[in-house]
C-alpha cells in the first residue's frame, strides 16, 4: 500500500493536472502490475525448485524415467528472466551447482568400497544376448576375476567401461580376467551402448544379467557395482559408485592378489 501511494504522489507531482479518479486507475494498475509480478515470480521460483528436484532424484537413484518434459523446457526458457530476479530462484540454483560439484568431486571418486576378507560369493550364471547360458563363475576357477555390473542409462558407466579395457590391457599378462554384466531391462539397449563408446571389448567377457538373478544374489543396489574375486573364487574387494581402476591404489590391490 505504501508503495503503491508513493507511486501515486510521484505521479502528482509530474503531472498536478491529474483528478483524483484518474489518480484511483493510476493506483489499481499500479497493484495489479505488483501483483502480477509477485505471482509470477512465485511461480517461477516454484517450477525452479521443481527442476532442481527432477535433477537431484535422477542423479541420485539413477532413475532414467525422471526426465523433463517438454512443458517443463518451455516454462523454463519464458519463465527464466524472472527466475533469476528471485532470491529464492538464486537460492536454488546455487545449492543445484553446490550438489553438482560435490557430485563430481566426491560422489564419483569415493565411491561405497569395501574389503572382504575372503568372503564366500554365490556362483553366478553368464547368459550372452540371446539368453543362453555360457559360462559360471566357477569356470573362472584359479583366476582373479573383477565382475562389474553396469546398464546403458548409466552415465558413470560410460567412463568407467572404457577404463577397465584399459585395465585388462595393463594386466594382459597376468591371471586377470574382467566380466562386464549388463543389467538392462532390454539386451538390444545394452549392446548398442556398447557398439556407441567405439572401444574394442573383444578382451574381456560380456554378459548379461537376465532377470537380475546374479544382481540380486550380490545385493547390488546401484550402478557401477564391482567385486573383485580372488582365484578362489573369494569376493575380496566390492565398490558401489564409479571407481577409477587405473588409479595406482586399485592396480596395486589387484597386483597382490594375483600374487596369492
Amino acid at each position: 500500500m505504501l508503495i503503491v501511494t508513493t507511486i501515486a504522489s510521484h505521479a502528482r507531482i509530474k503531472n498536478p493536472g491529474l483528478s483524483s479518479s484518474r489518480l484511483t486507475m493510476i493506483d489499481t494498475t499500479e497493484a495489479e502490475m505488483l501483483t502480477a509480478t509477485k505471482t509470477r515470480r512465485i511461480y517461477s521460483t516454484a517450477i525452479c525448485a521443481r527442476l532442481f528436484l527432477i535433477v537431484l532424484l535422477r542423479s541420485i537413484i539413477l532413475n532414467p524415467d525422471i526426465k523433463l518434459n517438454h512443458l517443463d523446457l518451455v516454462q523454463l526458457q519464458f519463465y527464466s528472466p524472472l527466475m533469476m530476479k528471485s532470491k529464492w530462484t538464486q537460492f536454488f540454483i546455487a545449492l543445484f551447482f553446490g550438489f553438482s560439484i560435490a557430485y563430481y568431486f566426491i560422489g564419483r571418486e569415493i565411491p561405497d568400497q569395501q574389503t572382504s576378507a575372503g568372503l564366500s560369493i554365490p556362483n553366478l550364471e553368464f547368459f550372452d544376448q540371446k539368453g543362453k547360458l555360457q559360462k559360471t563363475l566357477s569356470d573362472y576357477k584359479g583366476k582373479t576375476v573383477l565382475v562389474s555390473f553396469w546398464a546403458s542409462w548409466c552415465e558413470p558407466c560410460r567412463e568407467e567401461l572404457p577404463e577397465l579395457v584399459k585395465l585388462k590391457d595393463q594386466l594382459a599378462e597376468e591371471n586377470f580376467e574382467v566380466v562386464l554384466i549388463n543389467a538392462d531391462d532390454d539386451q538390444e539397449e545394452g549392446a548398442s551402448f556398447l557398439k556407441d563408446l567405439k572401444v574394442n571389448f573383444d578382451k574381456i567377457h560380456s554378459y548379461y544379467d537376465l532377470e537380475f538373478k546374479n544382481a540380486q544374489k550380490l545385493r547390488v543396489d546401484s550402478l557401477p557395482s564391482s567385486f573383485l574375486i580372488n582365484s578362489s573364487g573369494k569376493e575380496v574387494f566390492s565398490t558401489a559408485g564409479y571407481m577409477n581402476w587405473l588409479d595406482d591404489h586399485a592396480i596395486k590391490m589387484i597386483k597382490e592378489e594375483l600374487k596369492n
